[in-house]
């Protein structure tokens, strides 16, 4: 499976309650990740820059150690999140081309306030932490639901602290077991409620909230990630990794208490 000439390519778009189930294809279907450099122009200025574009992926990625605070690829990678050279317009790729309409306005007052990075061209140069501030500002336009802010703040948290941002990626994971909570309270994300209490549990944890994230793991381990029509053998696979990795917090936490 790649995403080669198809820049809005749903494993681009897949929202937390269906990622799980898009891993277990990518098991079967992938085994290259590749990105090639090409021109892109930007939505709202029209400056054409070199950007990466995903041509495949490789599932393996679903296993690297980011799946214990629930990010994973291409969220990982800083290629993923672009930025115009010239105007500062910032978006994952799938969004970078076009704006809504009746949003330029808000755009244009957002990049007014953007400070200017040398980048000799290349987009990936700037910091991710910076780029995200300015994403954060475009998506808030956008009116996006609590499952895409739940993942964007958890996205922006990781690269903060990797960036050594620690308390920007304190702010970002906070934001993001807010979110969840909220994801908990709406009936209709009950059948997927294991992988939002994973997720509010993973951040308690990075959040150093240990007796909160031991009481969230347990709870979640005690359920079952259902979603309805979706095959039994791909739910029970679903169902194992995500009590792997409940199993791994578990037993981390025990051993430092």
């Amino acid at each position: 499976m790649t995403g080669k000439n198809n820049q809005h390519a749903p494993i681009h778009q897949i929202t937390p309650s269906r990622i799980l189930v898009l891993l277990l294809l990518g098991w079967i279907l992938c085994n290259a990740m590749t990105w090639s450099p090409v021109k892109i122009k930007c939505p709202y200025c029209g400056t054409k820059s070199v950007y990466y574009q995903l041509d495949s992926y490789d599932s393996h990625t679903y296993d690297y150690p980011s799946k214990y605070e629930y990010v994973f690829w291409p969220y990982v990678d800083g290629r993923v999140l672009y930025c115009c050279r010239r105007c500062w317009f910032t978006c994952f790729a799938w969004d970078f081309f076009s704006i809504p309409e009746g949003k330029r306005d808000g755009v244009k007052k957002i990049l007014a306030k953007m400070a200017v990075f040398e980048t000799d061209g290349d987009y990936n140069v700037i910091p991710m932490y910076y780029r995200l501030q300015i994403a954060e500002q475009i998506y808030q336009l956008y009116e996006r639901n609590d499952g895409f802010w739940c993942h964007f703040y958890r996205v922006k948290g990781y690269h903060c602290a990797h960036e050594g941002k620690t308390a920007d990626a304190a702010e970002a994971r906070n934001k993001a077991f807010a979110y969840a909570g909220r994801l908990i309270a709406d009936p209709v994300n009950a059948g997927i409620s294991k992988e939002v209490f994973y997720i509010r549990g993973a951040m308690q944890y990075l959040l150093d909230d240990l007796d909160g994230a031991l009481a969230t793991f347990k709870y979640a381990r005690q359920l079952r990630y259902y979603v309805p029509g979706a095959d039994s053998g791909s739910l029970q696979d679903v169902n194992k990794y995500l009590n792997d990795l409940l199993d791994h917090y578990l037993e981390k936490i025990g051993k430092m208490k």
